[in-house]
């Protein structure tokens, strides 16, 4: 099982999470309230992904993020954001494959569960062996409004240094070169092992007139769309509808008593509207919500043959095969999670939730269930 390590000095943050990841079985969540808690941890595990405050009580995620990068270069590393502070998000879409990424707080579990499997699916193909660029760290630097000294090294000999008051450049040094001549070459670096460091008092307190995050390409905007119309599939997506008989009557009332049984405890948690268990050709075989089963059944239908595509599509790109779908609308949210009865059958749970609904927090209660409702 993936381990992921979570650190800030916030309780109510750690305990969100905990709370949200509590009996999944997808990672192992391990929590720390500050830093030198998670370098003991990241020395006696191997984390797959670090999520980590940026203020923490001992030295800030800036630092333990820069320590990432010199002992475990291909680890994920998310950094967890102050409440209206908006992601960088770089114009060339580099940051899309990035090893380092940013949320903004409050946590939303969805988006952060996101993060996670991104950057699991990036080291599991072998996309994080070359380490953190260094433009993706510097809006940690200018976010922070940080005063210190960083030091980069690239490959085996390169060795460069920039220098920031308040989160503004001051100065940068790389061999005999200064200024904006050694921050065009320190910034390009990709592979980096970066060290932080008081800024030495003689420096100067004025940063230089360079727009560092505009020389990066970083924006402050929300992602824009594609402007580009996407193209539809060349031809029509096969359906994957099969001709299916009923399951037994033995297999149909079991399934039908379990939902009875247990689908009760949903309705206390927000958001929550219905839920049944479809075969795999896109028949209701049980629902504790009568009312909303014929758009259940015409919503399977259309969208079976989009989860077939997305199926091939994911086993080319070597992510395996879906395990589940989630579309959000203005209206509600719907989510479909497969599932395999002991008797080897497929079935489909389908969830509806209004659009307030905490969709991650649903995921994880049904995923507990479906086991019991099975058998």
């Amino acid at each position: 099982m993936e381990k992921i390590l979570i650190i800030d000095s916030d309780p109510e943050t750690l305990s969100t999470v905990q709370k949200g990841w509590d009996g999944s079985n997808r990672y192992e969540l391990i929590t720390a309230s500050n830093a030198k808690k998670a370098v003991d941890l990241l020395n006696a595990h191997a984390f797959s992904v670090l999520v980590s405050g940026l203020h923490l009580p001992d030295f800030d995620g800036v630092e333990l993020i820069a320590y990432m990068t010199r002992s475990f270069p291909s680890t994920h590393c998310i950094a967890l954001l102050d409440y209206g502070r908006t992601p960088p998000h770089f114009m060339d879409h580099s940051d899309h494959e990035a090893i380092l990424s940013y949320l903004e707080k409050p946590v939303n579990l969805e988006k952060l569960a996101a993060k996670i499997d991104h950057g699991i699916r990036l080291r599991q193909t072998g996309r994080t062996q070359s380490g953190m660029a260094l433009k993706h760290f510097l809006p940690l630097i200018y976010i922070t409004g940080k005063t210190c000294r960083m030091d980069a090294r690239y490959g085996r000999k390169e060795k460069g240094s920039l220098f920031f008051f308040r989160g503004g450049l001051v100065d940068a040094v790389l061999d005999n070169k200064i200024g904006d001549a050694a921050t065009t070459e320190i910034i390009a670096w990709d592979s980096v092992k970066i060290s932080i460091a008081k800024l030495p008092p003689n420096m100067k307190d004025e940063p230089v007139q360079v727009a560092l995050m505009e020389r990066i390409g970083v924006t402050w905007e929300k992602e824009k769309p594609e402007t580009e119309p996407i193209q539809g599939c060349p031809e029509p997506l096969p359906s994957p509808r099969p001709e299916e008989s009923s399951p037994d009557p033995e297999t149909l009332a079991g399934i039908e008593t379990g939902l009875k049984k247990y689908a009760g405890v949903l309705k206390s948690v927000k958001g929550y509207e219905g839920l049944a268990i479809l075969s795999p050709g896109g028949k209701i075989l049980a629902t504790d919500s009568a009312a909303h089963t014929p758009d259940l059944a015409e919503f399977y239908i259309e969208i079976a043959a989009l989860i077939h595509q997305c199926n091939q599509i994911a086993d080319r790109r070597g992510f395996q095969k879906c395990t589940g779908f989630t579309l959000h609308t203005s209206k509600g949210i719907i989510m479909i999670i497969p599932a395999v009865s002991s008797t080897d059958a497929n079935f489909h749970f389908v969830t509806l939730m209004s659009p307030e609904a905490n969709g991650f927090f649903m995921r994880i209660q049904i995923e507990k269930l479906i086991p019991r409702i099975l058998g």
